[in-house]
């Protein structure tokens, strides 16, 4: 586990950065590659609160593994059908981006409904994006599961 918090440490550090810890954007770079998914500005500033004892030097390994076990120790009591959502999320992110492009959602779509419009499927997938960023969230994958009634 240790090894796998300090690899998403060490790969967030490789954007640049003026402190010894992760600043919030490097933070949203490690939750990424840790659960799949990006956190919302709200998650990371309520994180940061409470992780990171000096903002000027940022988020240090030591707050990063604290967050990664108590949040691996939350999920881990969890199952529900978000953990479900989640998953499914993480095997349609094919970059590990934290959101799916229309381009990997056309992928995806043409491997399990080939027989599916192309019109059709650009029309789910604005309906779907609720803020217009041409990117699926977590969010609005959720309301695609539930469109499909797959959840």
């Amino acid at each position: 586990m240790h090894s796998f918090v300090q690899f998403a440490f060490q790969k967030s550090l490789e954007t640049p950065n003026t402190t010894n810890g992760l600043n919030k954007a490097q933070f949203k770079h490690a939750h990424i590659i840790l659960f799949g998914f990006k956190p919302t500005r709200f998650q990371v500033e309520r994180v940061f609160s409470k992780f990171v004892k000096n903002p000027d030097i940022g988020m240090d390994i030591k707050s990063l593994e604290c967050f990664f076990k108590e949040q691996s120790s939350k999920r881990s009591h969890a199952t529900d059908s978000n953990d479900v959502v989640r998953e499914y999320f993480k095997a349609c992110d094919l970059k590990s981006v934290g959101y799916i492009s229309f381009d990997v959602y056309l992928q995806i779509a043409e491997k399990i409904a080939p027989w599916c419009d192309k019109e059709f499927l650009h029309d789910v997938f604005n309906e779907l994006d609720s803020d217009q960023d041409k990117r699926l969230s977590m969010v609005d994958f959720e309301k695609f599961l539930a469109y499909f009634e797959v959840t």
